[in-house]
C-alpha cells in the first residue's frame, strides 16, 4: 500500500532531504500536560487516558475535517487509483460530519505505552510524523496513486531519530 510507503518516510532517519513546501492545512501539534520527563512505560492508567485525549485533540483538529479525512481514506490501497474512488470520495465528503474525532490510541498502536522513551520524545515524534502525513495527504489529489514526493524536514527527522515507536493510528 502506497500510504504505508509514504508514512515510512517519517520513520527512516537516514532519508534526509528537507521539504520546503507548505501545507494548505497546518498540522495542530499535540499540547501534552502529562509529565514530559516520564517514561511512556511508567504512565499510570489515568496519565495514559489523558495523553490519549490530548493526542486525539491534535489529530481531530488536523485530520477531522471531511476533506482531509476523506482524502486520507481515498489513498488507501483498496481505493487509490481505482475508478470508483472519485465517487466514493464525493460521497464521503458529502456525508461526513463537519468535524470528526480522530482517535490517537487505536488497535494499530497499542504498544505505544511500552515504548522505551519519554512522553516528550514520543510527543515530538508524534507531532513530526503526523505533520508529514498531513503534507503527504494534501500533496496529491484525492484518489491519486501519485507519489507525493514529501520528505520530512530536518527537525522532523531529529524528532524521530531516537524514538522508534509506533505512531500509526490508522490501518
Amino acid at each position: 500500500m502506497m500510504m504505508n510507503r509514504w508514512i515510512a518516510i517519517t520513520y527512516v532517519a537516514a532519508l534526509g532531504c528537507a521539504d520546503n513546501g507548505s501545507s494548505a492545512t497546518a498540522f495542530t501539534p499535540a499540547r501534552v500536560t502529562v509529565d514530559s520527563s516520564k517514561m511512556m512505560s511508567s504512565l499510570t492508567a489515568d496519565e495514559q487516558t489523558t495523553l490519549c485525549t490530548e493526542l486525539t485533540q491534535s489529530l481531530s483538529a488536523s485530520f477531522g475535517s471531511p476533506e482531509v479525512s476523506c482524502e486520507l481514506g481515498s489513498h488507501s490501497g483498496t481505493r487509490q487509483g481505482m475508478a470508483p474512488c472519485e465517487s466514493w470520495y464525493s460521497d464521503c465528503v458529502a456525508s461526513a460530519p463537519a468535524m470528526a474525532t480522530v482517535s490517537a490510541c487505536t488497535a494499530m498502536n497499542t504498544d505505544m505505552f511500552s515504548c522505551p522513551i519519554t512522553v516528550a520524545q514520543y510527543t515530538a515524534c508524534f507531532n513530526a510524523t503526523n505533520a508529514v502525513l498531513l503534507r503527504e495527504i494534501e500533496a496529491v489529489p484525492a484518489c491519486s496513486a501519485q507519489d507525493p514526493g514529501v520528505q520530512p524536514t530536518a527537525d522532523e527527522m531529529t524528532a524521530c531519530a531516537n524514538a522508534q515507536c509506533d505512531y500509526v493510528w490508522f490501518d
